[in-house]
Order: C-alpha cells, then structure tokens, then sequence
C-alpha cells in the first residue's frame, strides 16, 4: 500500500458564531508525477519517471506527466507494457462547479512469464486560504463568523470517482501478486490530524478472487462483467463490448461519482494551507494479467491500451462501458451539515466523474471577481 496521500479542499459554510468576515483563496501550487518500474524476474529493471510543476501562472498550464515502459512491442500475445498518465488543469477557469482539473490512469499488461511492472500516479495542490478581520475591508462580502478566540470552523467538501479494471487471459486465474491502491488524504497544515483520510486497496489471489479493504468513507461497488454488460447499446443486440466474453478472467471495481464533507479550523489574519495529495498505483503479474485504474476523470486511454493487449476485444467499447456504469451510480447525497456520512454525496449527472475540487473555488475566487466563465476542455 502506498503512504497516506494528501487530496482536495473546498471551503462551503462556516460553522460558528461572531463576528462576519471575508475569505480568498490566495495562492496556488501543484505538481503531478508519474512512474513505470519495470520488474523483469521479479527483480527491478527498467524505470520510467516523468514530473511537471505549478507555480501560480496561468500560462503554465495544463501540466501532464507521462510515463511509459514497452517491454515487448508485440501485440497480444508475448506483449508487455504499461504506462501512466498524471493531469493537472487550471483550476481558475470553471466550467461547473466540480472541475476536472486532475486527472490520473495508470495500466500495465504482460503476457510474458518473467515481466510485471509497478506503476504510478499522483497530483498535489496547494491552496493559501486568508480570513480577515471583521471590518478589514468593506467592499468585500461577509462569509464567515469567528468565534471570540477569533477562530472559526469550517465545512468543506471533496469529489471523489475512479475505477478498477484487472483482466488475464486465464479462466479462474490466480492473481495473486496483482493490486491496486487510491490513497487521498487532506490535511490543513499546522493543525496535527489529517481532516479528511480515504483509501481503497484491492489485492488478488488464488482463483481469480479479490479482496478489498476500504479506508471510509470510500464507496465502490466489485463485480465482473456484469457491471458492465446492463450499460451496453441494447439496439445493437450486444450484451458486452465485442471479444469480452472470451476474456478469461475480468474484475471490475467502481467508484462511483461521490462527495464527502471535512472540517477544519482558521484564524483571522492568518493564512492557512490546504495540502491536497492523490495517488494511484497498479501492480500486475507475469503470465497474461492486466490492471489499469483512473481517479478524478473518466477512463481516456484505456481503450487504445485494451486493444494493444487484447486485440481481439474492442476497447472503445470497455472504455464506453466503464465509464458510463461509473456515472450512472453516483452515489446518494448525505445531510449537507454531516461530515461523517460514509454514504457520501453525489453531485449532479452532469457532473458525474468530474475532477476533485470545487466548491472552495466557486466561493473563493467568484467571491473576489476573478472566476472565469468557463475553460478550454483537454483534448480527446
């Protein structure tokens, strides 16, 4: 399992009493990574690693980290390869209120009895937050109310979606040595306890069983290929993306489009950091297994990397699948004041496998007239 990794922010309401004061959003920063490690006889070989960083500007956006190892370019049978994909978008031009400005996915595949890869993907923000004094400037909207101690807690919330696919060749295939891992942590620097901690942690073994251990309040839902089969074109009389069924094994885990609230405590007049970090990593195993995952935006790439490796199965139709059965379950919405509510909330349809911050921007930035109406979308 990966460390505990640090995730999003939002401020939404303030909780408290006192007096009124206004609060922005002052300063950005953020980075994305990603890494291939290449296990050739279960011992490292090869690695991959590419890294991009964010300092605030505009123009230096989008970042994109790639990173990429082909052990055998053969395709299908006797191939090898896996990649990761790292996306970080400006949060300052919103389109809704839950842009997409991260983006992960990661994949691996080896159909040779010696190669396996370790791969992965993470992002980190950083958000400045200031609450001034009551009075300190009057042009400026009230938004919270500080206690006499001149705290105030506030409420905030992050967006969560992402999915699993692991696949072999092999009927009742043995998977151990396979894994996945989200990690999302937040935390409100200075202050000793993370405010939000979430992690899923999927792990296979004999005869094509899985296990999963969630972190709450992570909601997901394991099946095969039934998960996506209810979500295929019935007018094409297809119940499954073409040459899926002769896949030997396929598991499916989907995170459903979520929202989850935190909180946290500010000090009038003092900047505070919001340290937001997600991370993905995949593990495969020789011999004919693949893993890909994605957070915080649909699936991209997996369809060109499903139909290298099986170029008998149409990938289009495996991205399309997931994806849709992804958005099509968001998950309920939980009381807006409750941040312990595991059943997390869901954002709109329209909104469904969006990116992981929001509502802080919203508030922060329109508050202050700098939101921007609406943002270019990364190219298919």
């Amino acid at each position: 399992m990966l460390p505990r990794r640090v995730l999003v922010g939002a401020v939404a309401a303030a909780l408290g009493s006192g007096a009124s004061a206004p609060g922005a959003v002052v300063g950005f920063a953020a980075s994305t990574a990603a890494r291939v490690q290449e296990l050739l006889d279960a011992e490292p070989a090869s690695v991959s690693g590419d890294g991009a960083a964010w300092d605030g500007a505009a123009d230096a956006l989008p970042l994109r980290a790639f990173a990429r190892i082909i052990t055998s370019e053969l395709i299908g049978p006797g191939g090898a390869r896996a990649q990761s994909i790292s996306e970080f978008f400006d949060p300052q031009r919103l389109e809704q209120p839950n842009p997409e400005e991260f983006g992960l996915e990661v994949a691996a595949f080896a159909n040779l009895a010696s190669a396996a890869y370790v791969v992965t993907g993470e992002g980190v923000e950083r958000r400045v937050l200031l609450f001034t004094s009551p009075g300190s400037n009057p042009d400026l909207p009230a938004e919270i109310r500080f206690d006499a101690d001149g705290t105030a807690k506030l409420e905030s919330r992050v967006y969560l979606s992402g999915a699993v696919l692991i696949w072999s060749l092999n009927a009742e295939a043995d998977l151990t040595g396979v894994s996945a891992d989200v990690q999302v942590t937040i935390r409100a620097e200075g202050q000793a306890a993370s405010v939000f901690d979430a992690g899923l942690t999927l792990t296979g073994g004999e005869a094509a069983r899985v296990q999963v251990q969630v972190d709450q309040p992570i909601q997901f839902e394991l099946g095969g290929v039934e998960l996506l089969s209810a979500d295929m074109d019935t007018d094409s009389g297809e119940t499954l993306p073409a040459g899926l069924e002769d896949v030997g094994t396929v598991v499916v885990v989907l995170i459903p489009p979520q929202e989850h609230a935190y909180q946290y405590t500010v000090t009038a007049d003092e900047p505070l950091t919001l340290a937001a970090e997600f991370a993905l990593e995949v593990r495969n195993a020789p011999g004919g297994t693949g893993v890909a995952a994605v957070l915080g935006r649909p699936f991209d790439s997996l369809a060109n990397f499903i139909e290298t490796a099986l170029p008998q199965v149409d990938g289009e139709g495996v991205q399309g699948a997931l994806n849709k059965a992804n958005a099509d379950r968001a998950v309920d919405s939980p009381a807006a004041d409750d941040p312990s509510t595991a059943g997390g909330r869901s954002p709109t349809r329209g909104q469904a496998l969006c990116g992981l911050f929001g509502t802080e921007l919203a508030l922060g930035l329109a508050a202050f007239g700098v939101l921007h109406a609406s943002r270019s979308r990364r190219p298919a």
